[in-house]
């Protein structure tokens, strides 16, 4: 659908989206400013920066589809530790430098390169809206607030999940939630499992005491050991798929064999 675009018309295109992405960033964020009262400091150029160094770059999180953008964490560490409304300006000002880097680029491109953006910015938004009306008081930059921070990320793998496969949508016709729940179902059931586990052992330890983080031990040497378990049937299942490959290579070579050799005869006679 993006590559039928006019060559004429190419260029026009290009600037017209990535102004409406522009304009469409700064709305939201005096949309941030003005209902929100948010206060941009300063300090929030340090992630900006770091995440500009970074945006193109990735890692790889087992049982994740999909690699994972370091910008991600330069949002969400921006969030918890700044606070929302800077996570914002953070996530408008990535976006507003990735679209410049590939402003040379052709329209498909760059629609391509700003439109992966759009679910982070939409993200943090939508989630720095939950956390400013809904549980502002709690503090996430407080040491041992493991249990908000991680309800925060997987609020926003959801929504980002959820609004990455709504923008491919609309660049191709595709079944939405049966592919986000093939890409993200799993990942997304491990982190509510691991969300409850830390809720559950908080729980117990305000009311037990400390002693309760002990059983910690247990459930990490579980996940380590299921871990290990899942790596090595990957890599069995890597080899029987390997074997199997190479098998039928070599019955397509006998074959091979055989028809020059029955051609070769024929050719002789």
């Amino acid at each position: 659908m993006l590559a039928g675009l006019p060559g004429g018309n190419n260029r026009r295109f290009q600037v017209r989206f990535v102004i409406a992405a522009s304009l469409l960033s700064l709305a939201i964020l005096a949309v941030e400013i003005v209902l929100f009262h948010a206060f941009i400091t300063p300090w929030v150029l340090v992630p900006v920066a770091v995440g500009i160094c970074l945006r193109d770059r990735y890692f790889e999180v087992p049982l994740v589809g999909g690699p994972l953008y370091y910008y991600h964490i330069v949002v969400l560490a921006t969030f918890i530790v700044i606070s929302p409304s800077n996570a914002v300006f953070a996530a408008v000002l990535l976006m507003l430098a990735r679209a410049a880097k590939h402003l040379n680029r052709s329209a498909p491109q760059i629609i391509l390169r700003v439109a992966r953006f759009l679910p982070t910015l939409f993200s943090v938004w939508i989630v720095a809206g939950i956390y400013t009306w809904g549980v502002a008081e709690v503090s996430l930059g407080k040491w041992g607030n493991l249990f908000p921070v991680l309800c925060l990320i997987m609020s926003y793998y959801l929504s980002h999940t959820f609004l990455g496969i709504a923008v491919l949508k609309f660049i191709r016709p595709i079944d939405l939630f049966r592919l986000w729940k093939s890409r993200h179902l799993t990942p997304c059931l491990l982190l509510l499992s691991l969300v409850t586990t830390v809720a559950l052992i908080q729980y117990f330890a305000f009311t037990f005491g400390n002693v309760i983080y002990i059983l910690i031990i247990p459930l990490v040497g579980f996940t380590v050991v299921a871990y290990r378990i899942h790596v090595h049937r990957i890599k069995a299942s890597s080899q029987r798929l390997t074997a199997k490959s190479e098998m039928q290579m070599s019955v397509i070579e006998i074959l091979a064999l055989a028809i020059d050799a029955k051609h070769s005869r024929l050719l002789g006679m």
